[in-house]
């Protein structure tokens, strides 16, 4: 069989197992109607299934009969593909009770040569342990010779079918594959390439969580381009996910493997794969992303996943992208040809929504709420507490959604100087009813936690909250970031140190992990390390406004007025400069010049004034008469004063002390 006739065959049989997963009759005819290729393509495939149907019902295969893996008992089948079978299995040893899936390779490819491949995959999995990657379990070879692999269990659907089932838009999409990007970039840490990023490979559970799957193919970045190839003679790539260079047996880099995931999103955000009719229309700017993301020259692609990640930020946060630029005449002519399919998409698209189910209907107003949850600007968690209401309206039994409304009321007072005091006692209402409808929901005891820390100063109630926070999710950054900031608070900054590190270690990518680290740092007076750390935050995303306030203040605090001034003009000229003002009030009080501070407080107009630029200014009792009404808005950053180094000088004040001890000092 020549390639051609191999890629033909590939192509075939990946058409009649996505046809399988429907019923016979109607429902599998328009999944093969769907199907792309031509109409001889879709003949093979329907001809097939026909077979498959006469088979099955003449010769029934007893559910008796599903294949036993050494401990493990396969109880339901799952899926098949090129390379073998995935069966959903159960532990029966007696050892201990556990699901898992279990990826068994074809019998018509057993070989010594695939046996090596499984092993090859299963010392790689063994080495990983990244939650956005799937878990190995066991492996081995059957009492039939069958290699097999047993991985975690992910009760989740396929990324693709999950974005069409909570009718996913473009933003929540690339939000995703953010994911992806993120368990990629581990992957790559390691120097090894995945080589078949498809939606197939790619699961999302009920919470929109993904997990990355499928190392089979998986080589070292430096491997010789040889490894394309099995020595079984099959292709180890998907043709339409696949790069021009791995299509063609060529050496492969990361931007290989970023190129398949510019198909994955390409898919998720049209309907179609690129080159093929489009269902959708494309935000310019991710326009531009998917361009510079499916080049046909490797060099002019991302060259890694945390570049590609940084982009997609750029695009959900609204500001400007670093992807190829597009002349807008091709922007029209993508425009003017989708506008017909915008059309009748959004009239089937009312008529779906229309006949969704209660639970469908929360799920989709809980993806909402995350992807607004996820954007952390006021108005995007205003809209998270209207989506996340919404789905509990929907489902008053859905725990996930009472939990992310308690989280989400947590960090609100956060975003902006107007804190509605109802706030904190919401989100303990909907964090109890998420606890009392699930007790194993991690993110619900962290909403108390930070409640109770930031909103209600109470670290007696607080700390037990976040270490059941962090045991109940271990491998989630979050946890880990909030009790580290805390910690440092309390001024136990060892402590904040590991907490801060488990959590970078688990997203290497987050910008915000790079800030806590920042931060505790600055709590600690490594000033030289947290100018590393921010430095280090810029180096990824040259715009990251938070990095550059940081700074600002570091400079003022470091006796740098002329450097911190500078840095506030910066912050004035980005569109998401914040309180530059009152950097710049702030600087020039350092600098000694008051007359220019005080005409930047002016000009700040209903701003609250930094009390350091009051202490800077000598001016201690305006100082904490600005922190005092801070106080009285719960004002969620009060909890770190006492080892907030801008503030020593009132220490010994008698009612600087005073509210110390009234935030439990």
């Amino acid at each position: 069989m020549d390639p051609a006739q191999l890629k033909r065959f590939r192509e075939i049989e990946e058409g009649f197992y996505a046809a399988m997963e429907e019923p016979a009759g109607s429902a599998r005819d328009e999944a093969i109607r769907r199907l792309a290729g031509d109409e001889e393509f879709r003949a093979e495939v329907a001809a097939l299934a026909e077979n498959h149907d006469r088979i099955q019902a003449a010769a029934p295969c007893p559910a008796e009969r599903l294949p036993r893996f050494g401990a493990w008992q396969s109880v339901k089948l799952l899926g098949r593909g090129g390379m073998g079978t995935v069966y959903l299995a159960e532990r029966a040893d007696g050892a201990f009770q556990m699901q898992a899936a279990v990826k068994a390779v074809a019998l018509a490819l057993a070989s010594p040569e695939i046996e090596e491949r499984f092993r090859r995959e299963r010392q790689f999995l063994a080495s990983l342990d990244h939650p956005k990657i799937a878990r190995l379990i066991d492996g081995g070879v059957s009492e039939t010779g069958l290699p097999y692999l047993v991985m975690e269990f992910v009760q989740g659907q396929t990324i693709d079918r999950y974005c069409q089932a909570n009718a996913l838009d473009a933003r929540a999409s690339a939000a995703l594959v953010r994911q992806v990007l993120e368990a990629l970039a581990y992957v790559h840490g390691r120097n090894v390439l995945h080589r078949d990023i498809k939606p197939s490979n790619i699961l999302a559970d009920q919470a929109g969580n993904v997990k990355l799957l499928d190392f089979g193919t998986a080589r070292l970045a430096d491997a010789t381009a040889e490894g394309a190839l099995t020595k079984t003679g099959v292709f180890a790539l998907t043709p339409d996910y696949a790069s021009p260079e791995q299509a063609r047996g060529g050496p492969m880099t990361f931007a290989s493997d970023l190129y398949s995931v510019g198909v994955l999103l390409h898919r998720l955000v049209t309907g179609s794969l690129p080159g093929r009719p489009a269902e959708a229309r494309v935000d310019p700017p991710l326009d531009e992303i998917l361009a510079k993301a499916l080049d046909r020259n490797p060099a002019a692609r991302y060259q890694s996943a945390r570049e590609m990640d940084a982009d997609l930020t750029r695009y959900l946060e609204g500001r400007r992208v670093r992807g190829r630029w597009l002349p807008w005449r091709r922007r029209r002519w993508l425009w003017a040809a989708a506008a017909v399919l915008l059309c009748v998409a959004a009239v089937l698209a009312w008529y779906h929504f229309r006949g969704i189910a209660t639970n469908q209907r929360a799920a989709a107003s809980f993806q909402l709420g995350q992807y607004h949850w996820a954007r952390r600007t006021r108005d995007s968690l205003l809209k998270a507490v209207d989506a996340f209401g919404e789905s509990t309206t929907a489902d008053p039994n859905f725990a996930p959604a009472y939990a992310y409304l308690a989280d989400t009321y947590a960090i609100l007072p956060e975003y902006g100087e107007n804190i509605d005091p109802r706030w904190a006692e919401k989100g303990k209402r909907a964090a109890r009813r998420a606890i009392e409808l699930d007790p194993k929901l991690s993110i619900a005891h962290g909403a108390l936690a930070w409640i109770a820390f930031s909103s209600d100063w109470n670290w007696s109630v607080a700390e037990p909250e976040f270490r059941s926070s962090i045991a109940l999710a271990p491998k989630q950054a979050l946890p880990h970031q909030r009790y580290g900031l805390a910690l440092a608070s309390r001024g136990r900054f060892t402590e904040a140190e590991s907490e801060l590190n488990q959590a970078q270690q688990i997203e290497p990518l987050s910008l915000n992990a790079m800030i806590n680290r920042a931060e505790l740092w600055y709590y600690a007076r490594r000033f030289d390390r947290e100018e590393e750390q921010l430095h280090r935050a810029i180096e990824l995303d040259p715009n990251y406004v938070v990095a550059y306030a940081m700074l600002t203040e570091l400079a003022t605090l470091a006796g740098r007025p002329a450097e911190a001034i500078a840095l506030a003009q910066k912050l004035r000229s980005m569109p998401e400069g914040g309180n530059w003002c009152q950097h710049l009030a702030q600087a020039y009080a350092r600098a000694g010049d008051r007359g220019a501070a005080l005409r930047e407080i002016a000009a700040c107009g209903s701003q609250p004034v930094y009390a350091g630029t009051y202490i800077y200014l000598g001016d201690y009792d305006r100082a904490i008469d600005q922190l005092e009404a801070r106080f009285a808005r719960h004002d969620p950053w009060l909890p770190y004063l006492n080892v907030d180094a801008a503030y020593d000088a009132l220490h010994g004040q008698p009612r600087f002390e005073q509210l110390l001890r009234k935030l439990g000092f």
